[in-house]
Formats: structure tokens, C-alpha cells, sequence
């Protein structure tokens, strides 16, 4: 497939030919599967312009997120942020499989006020940690959000976009909180000790490195973009991530380099071009000392 489809509402709704509840002017798609349908949907390599859950009620779903392999067992939900690659590379066919997805647009928290990368600190956890386990309890509260979000949306008449705004705005909330719980159980303590200037500087920086990655790689650009000095910048980045600022747009570069590569046929002359490296041999040169590979011998894998 050479142009991966991007997971915006609109393609949802219509190259799946699948009958969507909406609500909130298109910014927010709620929706159950049940059987292997989903996997014959998102087989094919998707990009993700918005916000993306599945919560798996039942089953085991595998999939691929930036190329790196992951699984959505029952009672697991993923979630993904923009500019995502993602596709399910398969699924247990010895179980019954039912899922419900979620896909909310970059600009539905305009709506509701909530600021998504604060709320679930995306950059360090969703990014890293796209997938994690409920417990019971945790799974029927979300299980209920669900069912309460797609009552409210089918009634007739519609209540007003308030009273259905203020319930996603709980349970959104609730998954921040959540993910950020499950996350302080395993991970490195240090990060939630930073001040939320510092998280929220690292965070517009990650906004900006995922908008703007294929064009521009100098700190100054992006130091510029936050009215701050490149060392500043580069100290919080470190401080923050324990990776420096240059790692970050690298690794976004590789990402989207493999990911090229892997899905597409595109040459590797025209990738050099998508990715404004100077020529060839320099793309060749940065992709073997971040792989230990050329492009081509990454492709031929």
C-alpha cells in the first residue's frame, strides 16, 4: 500500500462503509465490533490524525503501533496519539472477539476544554505505553462510560452537546488518571517530579517535533517556536525524558523512515526528498547509524 489512509472521522465513516454514531459536529466516533471485522478494516497500514482507543472486551487483538508489536487482550485498552502508524497484524481465532472503538479529532478538546496531551502526558506514556490492562472494577467503570456515551447519543431527542461533553470530559479524566497510576507502578518514579511548566515545555516540544520532524531537525527552530534559548530547551528536554532534544527528532525521523520503508514502495530517492536530507548517501549514512542497517537491507528484511 503506498500511501498508508490516515484515521480521520471521514474515512472512517466512509471507505469502511460502516454506520457510525456521531456527535459534537463529527469530532468524536464511538463504535462496537464484534468478530474479526475490525482486524479486515485495520489490516493496512493507518495513520492517525486524532485521538484512538480500542477497549477489548473480548479476544486478543495483535498489532503493530510505529512498528513496534504489541497486544490487546481482554480487558486492555490502547490508546494512540496523532500521527500514530498503526495496524492489527492479526488476531486470536480461537476466541470470540468483541472491541469498542473510540476516534476523537485533534480539535474536539476545544470543546470540551481539556488539554489532551497534559491530560494523559502523551509524549512519555501513551507514546511509550500505548497499551495497558484494567482491572475488574476499572473495566465495567469504563464498560459503563460506553454504554451511558451511546445511550445519550441515541436518544431522541438528542440531549444538548453540554450533558454529552461533561461525560466525556469524566471519562477522559478518569483514563488520564488511570494510565498515569498504572504507569507510576512500573516505571521510573523520577519523571512525575518535574514541574508542570518543565512537562508542559516537553510536551509543546513533542507537538512540535511530530508536526514539523520531516522539515526541520535544528534546535533552533524549535527553541525559537517556544521563546526559549536551545540550551534551556535542550536541558528541560533532558531532564525530562533522559533523552536529548536532537534524540527525539531523530528517533521521529527513523520512525517515519521505517515506516516508509515497511509499508510502501515509495524509492528511496523520493524518500530522501519527503525527509529533506541533502542526498542519498547522508539519508543512507544517519538511517545506518541509528539501525546498524541501510534502508534498503531494512526494506529487503
Amino acid at each position: 500500500m503506498d500511501n498508508p489512509h490516515k484515521i480521520d472521522l471521514n474515512t472512517l465513516q466512509t471507505l469502511f462503509n460502516i454506520k457510525w454514531d456521531t456527535f459534537l459536529d463529527n469530532k468524536m466516533l464511538i463504535q462496537n465490533f464484534c468478530g474479526p471485522k475490525i482486524y479486515e478494516i485495520f489490516k493496512e497500514p493507518c495513520r492517525t490524525t486524532g485521538y484512538f482507543a480500542i477497549l477489548c472486551t473480548e479476544g486478543e487483538l495483535y498489532a503493530e503501533i510505529n512498528l513496534t508489536p504489541v497486544t490487546i487482550s481482554a480487558m486492555s485498552i490502547m490508546a494512540m496519539g496523532p500521527g500514530t502508524m498503526f495496524r492489527l497484524t492479526g488476531y486470536n481465532k480461537e476466541q470470540r472477539l468483541n472491541t469498542h472503538i473510540i476516534a476523537i479529532t485533534d480539535s474536539f478538546d476545544h470543546s470540551i476544554h481539556i488539554d489532551f496531551m497534559k491530560l494523559f502526558d502523551e509524549s512519555l506514556s501513551i507514546m511509550e505505553n500505548p497499551v495497558i490492562k484494567l482491572g475488574v472494577s476499572e473495566f465495567k467503570i469504563l464498560s459503563l462510560y460506553y454504554k451511558e456515551i451511546k445511550s445519550l447519543i441515541s436518544l431522541e431527542p438528542r440531549p444538548s452537546s453540554e450533558v454529552i461533553q461533561h461525560l466525556i470530559s469524566s471519562v477522559l479524566y478518569f483514563l488520564g488518571d488511570l494510565w498515569a497510576r498504572k504507569l507510576d507502578k512500573n516505571e521510573d518514579k523520577t519523571v512525575t517530579k518535574h514541574t508542570a511548566r518543565s512537562r508542559s515545555i516537553f510536551n509543546s516540544f513533542i507537538k512540535l517535533v511530530r508536526e514539523n520532524y520531516s522539515s526541520e531537525r535544528n534546535m533552533a527552530f524549535y527553541a525559537d517556536k517556544l521563546c526559549l534559548t536551545p540550551k534551556y530547551l535542550s536541558k528541560i528536554i533532558k531532564e525530562i525524558s533522559g533523552k536529548s532534544a536532537p534524540e527525539w527528532i531523530d528517533t521521529y525521523v527513523v520512525m517515519e523512515a521505517k515506516n516508509i520503508l515497511r509499508y510502501t514502495t515509495t524509492p528511496i530517492k523520493e524518500i530522501v526528498f519527503l525527509l529533506n536530507f541533502p542526498n542519498q548517501s547522508v539519508f543512507y549514512k544517519f538511517f545506518k547509524v541509528h539501525t546498524g542497517m541501510t534502508p534498503s537491507q531494512y526494506r529487503n528484511l
